[in-house]
């Protein structure tokens, strides 16, 4: 697991880089940073992951999916570093590009938070969040998606700080965006 940040005595909420959050993920790291969280994300899920993600499964999965599980059943019972709270969004839509009217994910990344609540309920470990993502034809600037980050920072107990979260967040996905264009150019 590596330590986005980590140390302060803060409360800690773990996600992965691993199937819905793969390009969010510095949006959501920033915010529940910016908050006052220490973040805590698993990168670099292998095949360990995947057999774990297997095993677990009551019915087959596409391999990203049965990655995903696995990495989220190792967070959410890991006793040695034991986060307070797991972020495991349910990602309706995500950003649209050069004006598509619509960027919907498939049903299983929709699911995938009820699917590992059923792991979480069993172990009764850290408190899993599953805010819903709608991005919004407006993309980060979406009322919608602005009303996501908001639920969230409520479920955190955070709703006095968030806007001022949200903003930081947007600069580091757009930063992060800027630098994914670069590496394509």
């Amino acid at each position: 697991m590596d330590a986005v940040k980590t140390g302060g005595g803060r409360p800690v909420v773990a996600m992965t880089d691993e199937f819905a959050l793969k390009t969010l993920l510095p949006f959501y790291a920033t915010f529940v940073e910016a908050l006052g969280f220490d973040v805590r994300v698993h990168t670099g899920a292998g095949q360990k992951d995947l057999k774990r993600g297997i095993e677990e499964a009551n019915v087959p999965f596409c391999a990203p999916m049965q990655v995903y599980q696995g990495v989220m059943s190792a967070l959410l019972e890991d006793s040695a570093t034991a986060p307070d709270y797991v972020l495991a969004p349910r990602v309706r839509e995500l950003p649209r590009q050069k004006g598509e009217a619509e960027a919907t994910t498939c049903p299983i990344v929709q699911a995938a938070p009820d699917i590992v609540g059923k792991l979480a309920g069993a172990k009764h470990k850290p408190r899993l969040l599953t805010p819903r993502v709608d991005i919004g034809p407006d993309n980060f600037a979406s009322d919608r998606f602005r009303a996501s980050v908001r639920e969230l920072a409520a479920s955190l107990g955070q709703l006095a700080h968030w806007e001022r979260a949200y903003e930081a967040a947007c600069r580091r996905q757009q930063t992060f965006d800027r630098s994914l264009k670069e590496i394509g150019a």
